[in-house]
């Protein structure tokens, strides 16, 4: 496939940061679960219901958090961006198909960019993430239909 040689740059979290979100997150989902385990066993029918689904959501959604932020990678090459994801599939734009850098309209989160394809396909990008601004300026430079560079 065309898309997937020749890689200019890779953007993703710093190891360390991945490490400490990542125990972070464990530890607050085996928190959870704990919890969960402890009340079935003390408590209540109805009490015990509700409490153990609202921690088994809370438990499923900081698992899915991680694998979908804490793993996100995205590869600049010769032909366009490609962003892939743990959980899901890759998605590639390529560079004349990019037309848009726009951040978030309310400012939550205010560290998010998007580029955005004129079919309204998006890739993410974090500012935290190591190569964010050299990824930046290489879209600004090879993107032929971005329509502001001023970003």
């Amino acid at each position: 496939m065309l898309q997937e040689n020749s890689t200019i740059l890779k953007v993703s979290f710093s190891r360390w940061y991945i490490v400490l979100i990542g125990c972070c997150g464990f530890l607050t989902a085996g928190l959870s679960l704990a919890y969960i385990i402890y009340t079935v066993l003390h408590g209540e029918f109805l009490a015990r219901l509700l409490r153990c689904s609202a921690f088994a959501i809370l438990f499923l959604s900081i698992l899915w958090f991680l694998a979908r932020i804490l793993f996100y990678v995205v590869y600049a090459t010769e032909y366009g961006i490609r962003a892939k994801n743990i959980l899901s599939k890759t998605e590639f734009i390529p560079w004349h198909e990019i037309v848009e850098i726009k951040g978030p309209k309310i400012g939550i989160p205010r560290d998010v960019i998007n580029l955005i394809t004129q079919d309204r396909r998006k890739i993410r990008l974090i500012k935290s993430m190591n190569n964010y601004s050299r990824l930046l300026e290489l879209v600004k430079t090879r993107a032929p239909n971005l329509r502001s560079k001023d970003f």
